[in-house]
């Protein structure tokens, strides 16, 4: 469908917005007073006032004091700098490996191996230009979120490509499944659900069972972590690195997949459902 009409959908009513996809994404309408999964009770919440809540952990920069609320401030990337603008950013004190991010998107990052190499207007045009945009409308909670630009470490799991990304979906404070997205190019990834003992689970739409990534190093660590961060919450996806010392935090998603979750199957959506 195209954007502009769901834009407009959503204008006149933000339930009929999420039907429409919903139904584009499972052939089904959702029932609002009585969610049957996982994808369908995040579309109910965001429709809600209060949905609004969670920007201050989806925040990617205000979120850094949760965390270390729960004592887990070992597990932060290190923060080399916050700026309202990246016209600001002074290059000259960041080491050579680091990444740029926005606190209020989704990708468009700024990964960068070898400062010497760096297209710094390229990359500074690219920061504000993702600083301007307003973020999904699917997912209200974003536009609760004062945009700036933040440095941070470059994380290197040794796999010599963007480090694998282990994210738990943790419903009533209990992750029920990992959803390991490795191989990563931008946006795209191989990705793959495991359970909390490693056992490749059937749950995406592209399932295949002839890879299987290795388990990682410290998955009890990854697992615990995952509990302290997702106590609070009926539903959050808890995204963490696993590095040759430490477990590293990347972020708290609410609305995954703008709450429509098409990766996974109807069937692990159900399991996942915090109503059941």
């Amino acid at each position: 469908m195209k954007t502009w009409l769901y834009k407009l959908l959503f204008l006149l009513n933000n339930k009929l917005y999420y039907q429409a996809r919903y139904w584009y994404a499972r052939h089904k309408f959702i029932d609002f007073n009585n969610p049957t999964n996982l994808s369908e009770y995040l579309l109910t919440a965001m429709t809600k006032p209060d949905f609004k809540n969670y920007a201050q952990y989806a925040d990617k920069i205000t979120v850094r004091d949760y965390v270390e609320s729960k004592g887990l401030a070992s597990t932060l990337p290190q923060c080399y700098g916050i700026w309202e603008n990246a016209d600001k950013i002074n290059f000259s004190t960041l080491p050579d490996k680091f990444v740029l991010k926005t606190n209020h998107g989704c990708g468009k990052h700024i990964i960068c191996k070898d400062k010497s190499t760096l297209n710094i207007k390229s990359a500074i045009k690219s920061l504000n230009n993702t600083l301007a945009q307003t973020y999904n409308i699917a997912e209200p909670h974003y536009k609760y979120i004062k945009p700036a630009v933040f440095a941070e470490e470059f994380i290197d799991d040794g796999s010599g490509t963007l480090p694998t990304d282990y994210k738990f979906m943790c419903v009533n404070g209990e992750p029920i499944c990992i959803l390991v997205c490795s191989e990563r190019v931008g946006l795209d990834a191989i990705k793959q659900t495991y359970s909390l003992n490693w056992d490749l689970l059937p749950w995406t739409t592209k399932f295949n069972a002839d890879k299987v990534c290795p388990k990682p190093k410290h998955l009890d660590d990854m697992i615990s972590i995952a509990k302290k961060l997702s106590t609070d919450f009926k539903f959050v996806r808890v995204d963490l690195y696993d590095c040759e010392n430490k477990v590293i935090f990347g972020e708290l998603t609410f609305s995954p997949a703008q709450g429509l979750l098409e990766t996974f199957t109807t069937e692990a959506l159900e399991i996942m459902n915090p109503y059941t």
